[in-house]
């Protein structure tokens, strides 16, 4: 899980305990800059499901 805490665009806080760990992980690997390619690549996941919980992760966090 991640411990530090999550921003947005704007620099709005995200609350990560309204996500799981896994899109917690996700909206924090997007945040440093990969692509949903890059996060499939490096969790071992398809890139169509790291695209998927990272859309959700954004819904979350109201960050479209």
């Amino acid at each position: 899980m991640v411990s530090r805490p999550l921003k947005d665009p704007p620099g709005r806080q995200v609350d990560p305990s309204k996500m799981t760990p896994r899109e917690s992980e996700i909206y924090a690997l997007a945040q440093d800059g990969l692509t949903p390619k890059q996060i499939s690549e490096r969790l071992g996941i398809g890139r169509q499901t790291a695209s998927t919980i990272l859309a959700i992760a954004r819904e979350k966090a109201r960050c479209r």
